[in-house]
C-alpha cells in the first residue's frame, strides 16, 4: 500500500517486477488513512475476480500510512504475513494524544474503520519495524496485544525505516527473507548493527536524539551530524550543525555551515532567513546584506523585497556611522 503524493511509483514495484512476484498495488491518491468507500470497492473487486483464491502465500507491505492499511486489511485480504513499516495504530486524536504529527488530516477524517485489534488477521505473522527513539514506538507499544505482532527495532533510523534499509542496502533482503518464510529478528538486529554505520540517516537521527535529551552539550551531536553529512551531503542536516554553533556563539562556524546549506539549494529560504537573522544579531550586516543578495538572485519568493533590502543598506550604513 502507498500514498501517490509520497511516491514517484507504487511502493516497491520495481523489486517485486525484478523478482517476478505477482502484487497487487493499491493506492491512495489522498491522506484519508483508508478510511473511505474507495479502498473496500477496490476489496470488493478483488473479490470478484477470485484473485486471493490463488495463492496460498499472500503478503500485506507498507510504509506509514500503508503500513497502517496493511494491518487494518490484513485480514479481510486473506494474509498469511505482513511487514508494516513505521505505521501509526491510529491517527484519531480523540483516541491518542502523543502524535499529532497528522492532526491535520485526522481532523478531516470520518474514522469509520479504525481499530487494528479488531480488523487486523489475527493469524498472520505481522512484522512492525520502527525506531523506538521516535514517536512511531508509541504506536508499536499499543500493538504489543495483537495476536501474532512481533515488534521490530531499528534504533535511531527515524520514521523512514524503509529509507533507512534502502539507504544500507538490506530491504530486499528483508523483504525476501519474509516471502521466503526465513525472516529472523535476531539475524536482521546483526544486519543493522553491520551496515548502519554507513547510514547518513543513522548519524543524523543520533545526533538529533543525543541533542534533545540534553540541549546544553552540542559536541557530540554536532560531530555525528558532521559525520552524517559527510555521507549525505543533506542541507538539513547542515543547518542542524549551523544551529548548533550558532546557540553556543560561534558565529564563523555556523556561517560556514549555512553557507554549506545554501549551495546545496535544498530548503533555501529556510537557511537564508536563518543566517541573515544571525548575522543581523552579531551585527555582522554586511554579512546580512551578502545573503540578501543572493536571496534577490535566486528569486526566492517571499524571503526580500525592495524595502527590506533598502532597510538592511540603511542599517549598515549607520552601524558604520557609529563606529566611526
Amino acid at each position: 500500500m502507498a500514498n501517490k503524493k509520497e511516491e514517484d511509483f507504487f511502493f516497491g514495484v520495481s523489486f517485486l517486477e525484478k523478482k517476478r512476484i505477482d502484487y497487487i498495488a493499491i493506492d491512495s491518491f489522498d491522506n484519508l488513512w483508508w478510511q473511505s468507500s474507495e479502498i473496500f470497492a477496490c476489496i470488493e473487486e478483488i473479490y470478484k475476480r477470485g484473485i486471493l483464491k490463488m495463492y496460498r502465500e499472500i503478503i500485506c507491505y507498507g510504509s506509514s500510512m500503508g503500513g497502517y492499511g496493511a494491518l487494518l486489511f490484513s485480514h479481510i485480504l486473506r494474509a498469511t504475513s505482513v511487514v508494516a513499516l513505521s505505521p501509526q495504530y491510529t491517527i484519531d486524536n480523540s483516541k491518542i494524544k502523543y502524535d499529532l504529527r497528522f492532526s491535520n488530516y485526522a481532523k478531516q477524517i470520518n474514522f469509520f474503520f479504525d481499530d487494528l485489534p479488531q480488523y487486523c488477521s489475527k493469524t498472520a505473522r505481522k512484522l512492525v519495524f520502527f525506531d523506538p527513539h521516535d514517536i512511531d514506538g508509541q504506536h508499536a507499544a499499543r500493538m504489543q496485544g495483537i495476536p501474532n505482532v512481533e515488534l521490530v527495532k531499528m534504533p535511531f533510523a527515524g520514521h523512514s525505516v524503509t529509507a533507512f534499509m534502502q539507504e544500507v542496502g538490506i530491504l530486499s533482503k528483508v523483504i525476501e527473507s519474509v516471502i521466503g518464510g526465513t525472516f529472523s529478528k535476531a539475524d536482521f538486529r546483526n544486519q543493522i548493527r553491520s551496515t548502519r554505520r554507513n547510514s547518513a540517516r543513522y548519524f543524523s537521527c543520533l545526533a538529533e536524539g543525543l541533542y534533545k535529551r540534553n540541549t546544553k552539550y552540542t559536541d557530540l551531536p554536532i560531530r555525528l551530524a558532521i559525520k552524517s553529512f559527510s555521507l549525505s551531503q543533506n542541507a538539513k542536516i547542515a543547518r542542524f550543525i549551523a544551529l548548533r554553533f550558532a546557540e553556543v556563539g560561534n558565529y564563523e562556524q555556523s556561517k560556514e555551515w549555512f553557507s554549506k546549506a545554501i549551495e546545496i539549494k535544498t530548503d533555501l529560504i529556510l537557511s537564508l532567513r536563518s543566517i541573515i537573522s544571525l548575522s543581523i544579531k552579531h551585527g555582522r550586516h554586511e554579512d546580512a546584506l551578502h545573503f540578501f543578495k543572493i536571496g534577490i538572485k535566486g528569486k526566492e519568493c517571499g524571503l526580500i523585497s525592495a524595502s527590506g533590502l533598502a532597510s538592511l543598506e540603511e542599517t549598515i550604513g549607520k552601524s558604520i556611522e557609529n563606529e566611526q
